[in-house]
């Protein structure tokens, strides 16, 4: 009997589930949209720390992936039962109070939105992936290789294997029950829903109206440029993109202390992983660490800065860190084959 298709359930399941679980105990009395956000980001940070911990021991099979996301479920289980019995959310903090909205308005917003992501919808379902040069030396290659191999090495056939490599973990992650790239391009589908939910969350937050909020997620979705990079393999341009967004939606502070804080964390859990995605989005993910820093005195007094530095840094390295260590180890630099003055 071919069980591929039953791990795919179980391992998504899981990973769907530990990732409700983990909005719930990370996000508590916040805005939807924020609850949503923390737990479409949730699935992929899931997804990306079962991949990563599975390759570097050896044990990347879809049995040993559908077990984690199953252990990991109860695990934020247990801690949301564990927090429950604590005490009730506290209420989100105060912002700018949203613009009134025109329900028409609201409904042809939603609408195009809709109709935007039902196209991209399409592209992922029936399209066949372009496979470009990159790809093919080593995007959906060296992807290839640790799927045959089970475990995450650095293929000697190409100098891209020293690239780091998270949004390809993702790809990964839809392709380990079958063992074929059949289902690769929902990694794609998935960072479009990540950056669109980021998007409508940081304009509210500032007090835009859900039609505008709506309209700009579904114009973002219908750009031709965004289409042509959702198209490829592990779409890692699109992926830094949409983590950078979702960390600044995560970002925006709640009222309790212990809210901030686990803002902060998740901040930098997405923070890490856009830089784990490209070399290039940690520029960007340093622009949004300052402005996290910055803020935080302001979110919360009994944040200090170095407690701050900490909750940001420590998951980013945790989660996106090990491509350049493993670099810096092998060769003496970080961002090998690139150079960084005399390395």
């Amino acid at each position: 009997m071919d069980t591929a298709p039953y791990l795919f359930v179980a391992a998504n399941t899981g990973a769907v589930l530990a990732a409700l679980l983990a909005a719930q105990t990370i996000s508590p009395g916040r805005e939807r949209w924020h609850m949503a956000l923390v737990a479409i980001s949730s699935y992929g940070i899931i997804a990306n720390v079962t991949i990563l911990i599975l390759g570097l021991s050896g044990l990347l099979t879809p049995y040993h992936a559908t077990a984690t996301t199953i252990l990991i479920a109860l695990a934020f289980l247990t801690i949301r039962q564990l927090g429950s019995r604590k005490g009730s959310a506290t209420p989100s903090a105060q912002r700018l109070p949203p613009r009134s909205d025109n329900d028409r308005l609201r409904s042809l917003a939603l609408s195009l939105l809709a109709g935007a992501f039902g196209l991209q919808l399409m592209h992922a379902a029936f399209d066949a992936t372009v496979l470009k040069w990159d790809d093919l030396s080593y995007h959906a290659a060296v992807t290839a290789q640790w799927l045959v191999d089970e475990r995450i090495s650095i293929p000697p056939s190409t100098y891209q294997a020293y690239y780091p490599f998270s949004s390809e973990l993702l790809s990964l992650w839809f392709m380990l029950p079958f063992g074929d790239d059949a289902y690769a391009s929902l990694a794609a589908l998935y960072w479009l829903l990540l950056a669109s939910t980021a998007i409508f969350g940081i304009i509210r937050s500032t007090g835009g109206s859900a039609s505008t909020a709506l309209l700009i997620a579904a114009v973002f979705l219908a750009s031709p440029r965004v289409t042509e990079l959702s198209r490829n393999f592990s779409s890692n341009d699109l992926a830094g993109a949409s983590l950078i967004l979702a960390a600044i939606a995560v970002g925006i502070p709640a009222a309790s202390h212990r809210g901030r804080q686990l803002c902060l964390a998740w901040s930098g859990l997405l923070i890490g992983m856009a830089a784990g995605s490209k070399v290039t989005f940690v520029l960007p993910g340093s622009v949004v660490f300052a402005w996290l820093m910055l803020r935080s005195p302001r979110m919360a007094a009994s944040v200090r800065p170095w407690g701050s530095l900490v909750l940001i840094l420590a998951p980013a390295m945790l989660i996106g860190g090990y491509w350049y260590l493993r670099n810096w180890a092998l060769t003496g630099n970080p961002i090998f084959p690139a150079e960084i003055g005399p390395l």
